[in-house]
């Protein structure tokens, strides 16, 4: 089963991102919640909540793209950009 994995997105040498979960920001204004959204997909309600509340790491393809099918959205709009990681640099000097 293909799954994806969220890493740091590269958007500089000297700057890291950590990529994020965009579902919960796509998916309320819609009126969707995360139950809904496991009824609607068949998916597990766990799995919806886990990537709803970005607690999930990982996902099969295969749930990315049953949840933007629901939502009429491209499943790569799903991840997003998150806060920035700070470089060792920055971490020994804190």
């Amino acid at each position: 089963m293909d799954s994806a994995i969220i890493a740091p997105l590269h958007t500089d040498v000297r700057e890291l991102t950590m990529a994020r979960w965009q579902l919960r920001e796509i998916a309320e204004p819609d009126r969707w919640n995360a139950r809904k959204l496991a009824q609607a997909t068949g998916l597990a309600y766990n799995t919806v909540w886990g990537i709803w509340t970005n607690n999930t790491r990982r996902a099969d393809l295969d749930t990315l793209q049953k949840l933007a099918q629901v939502l009429k959205i491209q499943a790569s709009d799903l991840i997003g950009p998150g806060e920035r990681i700070p470089t060792n640099v920055e971490r020994e000097a804190a």
